[in-house]
């Protein structure tokens, strides 16, 4: 019997998780927030074994940075102009194990070897694709709720199945559903019920993690098993 996710971590951030990057070599990911209020932009690095969050401090943060890949040994984020057609300017590598910036390269000195990410992504199928329809069917047969036809994220691992799917509510609603190969719900969480549109990439996991982010601030990693 597959076993129900566990939660291991949760932290809610003041501003929305705008990315989250993951390495196929550490267990760290790189998490970037922006407070469009106060037009504020954070970065942290976040302990995957003891779930440490620790700042990741670049001197003369600014609005037009963003996270670029995450290394063994660096987040490395990228330096925009601020103008209608940005485009990046400069690297800035930031190390892991000494804590602050090593390193500034030019966009014609840097070069980027690193492959994206460990990570199991789901798939998209927009609503009049021939699988959104068996998706459909399925979260209707497991869980009795009807989704709307504007698109569905599937992932289909040796032992669950997970969908991503949406609903109305004021606006609309996005939930996550994970089901065992038996069809018995294991995982029903809302994700956010204030949407103008749809999203992508909306969960992933990471080997056994299961992370994803609530309301769009709240980041939550669950133990899958």
């Amino acid at each position: 019997m597959t076993p129900k996710p566990q939660l291991q971590y949760s932290h809610t951030f003041n501003g929305a998780i705008w990315k989250v990057l993951f390495s196929k070599d550490i267990d760290f990911i790189a998490i970037e927030v922006r407070n469009e209020t106060d037009m504020k932009l954070e970065f942290y690095l976040l302990d995957l074994i003891e779930y440490g969050l620790n700042p990741i401090e670049i001197q003369g943060i600014e609005w037009w940075m963003s996270l670029d890949k995450l290394t063994n040994e660096d987040v490395i984020i990228k330096r925009y102009v601020a103008d209608a057609n940005p485009e990046v300017v400069e690297y800035i590598g930031w190390s892991i194990n000494q804590k602050q910036e090593s390193w500034h390269k030019t966009v014609d000195s840097y070069v980027s070897d690193i492959e994206d990410t460990s990570t199991t992504d789901p798939s998209f199928y927009s609503g009049n694709n021939d699988h959104f329809n068996l998706i459909k069917e399925f979260v209707l047969e497991v869980s009795g709720v009807e989704i709307l036809d504007v698109g569905a994220e599937y992932l289909e691992r040796e032992d669950i199945l997970s969908v991503s799917y949406y609903i109305k509510s004021e606006k609309l609603a996005n939930y996550l559903l994970i089901s065992d190969l038996n069809k018995k719900v294991l995982f029903h969480q809302l994700l956010d019920d204030n949407l103008d549109g749809i999203g992508q990439n909306t969960f992933s996991l990471v080997d056994n993690k299961l992370i994803f982010a609530k309301q769009k601030n709240e980041l939550n990693i669950y133990q899958i098993h």
